[in-house]
């Protein structure tokens, strides 16, 4: 009838199925294309330079497998074409430094100008505990900033004991043996702080999936009362390491403990045991999880395994050795570009919280990061990534004035 309203009109069952057919195809395809894809994928595939996962050796990257062929000719290979490592394996320390190659005096720490084994006519001993950013990668013997520091204070020695690519628990066991053989006066244990995730594991590539180190660490975690717990190399010999590198069921077995390799378990458990390893996409999601498993931006306090904890315990560890020796212990924060970038995002340093429980128990902190941040942007860094001469001078010359007597 005029003017009566009409009912609001139901769609007919034809016309939904004609529009909802497209997405349904599609939908389909996407499916087909994406398990096909995750079916061809095989463990050699990369995306962007890296493996995709599952990962069945912990081997996430072209470099790292090019450092495993490596370790395969220095074994195996005829002598021509064996070649030369600056590290070597270690059973404590998992790496240590070949004192051939890398230009390292009799007490086994890198050469400098002054290449004497002990204080020699100078009154004070120190000795200087951490990574490459302690060793002085990529530049010379005499540029590091121990040598700067000795430099600035004739009343000291200092002996430069630092291995690139190692945790600080690391340190700290190199620490445990030299200082009460050396008997030193003063002790700089170093902190790069986003290095801080190699010390809970005994793979540098579950912390930072771009390592190219492939001999594997010792690691440290707290038991129930918060006491530190070691965890041995967990191979006995180079030929060890290799056999875990390349037999998966070893590699599991042996490394079931890492906290780091369990936070991932998917990405690394057998494949085609997980849903996720059949798709492209979700093979692709594992991989990123991996590949991202430590932003620059978290703090060690928001650490999934509790870094802080665990850094203040290898710190309380250094000092009761040092203690015993009659040492002062220093704890030296070290920030690399990425540390300084996301202390300046963030409006604090993501190393605060570590700093203050330190200082809560006895522990000297020293940080570097405005000493670093004084040297001019353009001759901060080495082309990859670690201080340049300049900047190494700086933190020596900023160490002598803070620790001179």
């Amino acid at each position: 009838m005029k003017g009566e309203e009409l009912a609001p009109q139901t769609p007919r069952p034809s016309l939904i199925r004609r529009a909802l057919l497209p997405i349904a195809v599609g939908l389909l395809m996407l499916l087909i294309a994406d398990l096909i894809g995750g079916h061809l994928a095989s463990s050699g595939w990369e995306l962007g330079g890296k493996y995709l996962a599952p990962y069945d050796r912990p081997v996430l990257q072209g470099p790292a497998e090019a450092q495993v062929q490596r370790l395969r000719l220095l074994l195996d290979g005829a002598p021509d074409e064996r070649p030369d490592l600056v590290t070597q394996f270690d059973a404590q320390l998992g790496w240590a430094l070949d004192p051939t190659l890398a230009g390292l005096n009799a007490a086994g720490a890198r050469s400098g100008p002054f290449d004497t084994s002990g204080a020699g006519d100078r009154e004070v001993l120190a000795l200087a505990f951490g990574c490459s950013f302690t060793y002085g990668d990529e530049v010379q013997g005499d540029e590091t900033w121990c040598v700067e520091l000795e430099r600035r204070r004739p009343d000291l020695r200092c002996l430069n004991f630092g291995i690139g690519g190692q945790g600080l628990d690391q340190a700290l066991l190199r620490l445990e043996q030299e200082v009460p053989r050396q008997q030193p006066d003063e002790v700089l244990l170093a902190l790069m702080p986003s290095a801080a995730p190699r010390a809970a594991t005994h793979v540098r590539g579950f912390d930072s999936a771009w390592s190219r180190m492939v001999w594997l660490k010792p690691r440290v975690s707290l038991d129930a009362n918060g006491a530190l717990v070691r965890h041995p190399v967990p191979a006995a010999s180079a030929r060890d390491v290799l056999q875990i590198l390349e037999e998966p069921d070893v590699f599991r077995e042996r490394l079931a403990g890492d906290r780091l390799m369990a936070a991932h378990g998917a990405a690394f458990a057998p494949r085609n045991t997980h849903l996720l390893h059949r798709s492209f996409v979700g093979r692709v999601f594992l991989t990123w999880r991996v590949f991202s498993a430590y932003p620059p931006e978290t703090s060690l306090a928001d650490s999934p395994i509790d870094l802080e904890a665990l850094h203040l315990a290898i710190a309380q560890r250094a000092n009761e050795v040092c203690v015993e020796s009659g040492a002062t212990l220093r704890y030296l924060i070290l920030p690399s570009a990425k540390d300084l970038g996301v202390r300046d995002s963030t409006g604090g340093a993501p190393w605060a919280g570590l700093v203050q429980e330190l200082e809560r128990s006895g522990v000297e902190v020293l940080d570097a990061s405005k000493t670093v941040l004084g040297v001019p942007a353009d001759r901060r860094w080495q082309p990859q990534g670690h201080y340049s001469p300049e900047t190494n001078a700086a933190v020596g010359a900023w160490l002598a004035e803070l620790t001179r007597r």
